[in-house]
């Protein structure tokens, strides 16, 4: 299949990319849970996952604003909490 194929596929079916993005994040949870550098993978995963579901839902650009708004800074936090900042830190 080409790539133009592959994007038209996920165009057509996005929930279906979805649910193959959520059960990579199922597979790779048990390789990641151990050190701190692979929680931050983990959580950047969670907000490409995110970022997924706004494309499949589209409500309105400003909703997708708003989620960026609210992802950013809980990456960064989680990113210092991993590599030893405050525990408070940790989302």
């Amino acid at each position: 299949m080409t790539a133009a194929g592959v994007f038209t596929s996920l165009r057509r079916h996005p929930s279906g990319a979805l649910l193959a993005v959520q059960l990579l994040g199922v597979l790779l949870y048990p390789l990641m849970e151990e050190t701190g550098a692979g929680r931050v993978v983990f959580n950047a995963f969670g907000v490409l996952v995110l970022a997924l579901v706004l494309w499949v839902v589209v409500r309105s650009p400003t909703a997708n604003w708003i989620a960026g708004l609210l992802a950013a800074p809980a990456v960064v936090f989680s990113m210092l909490g991993a590599w030893g900042g405050p525990p408070q830190w940790l989302v």
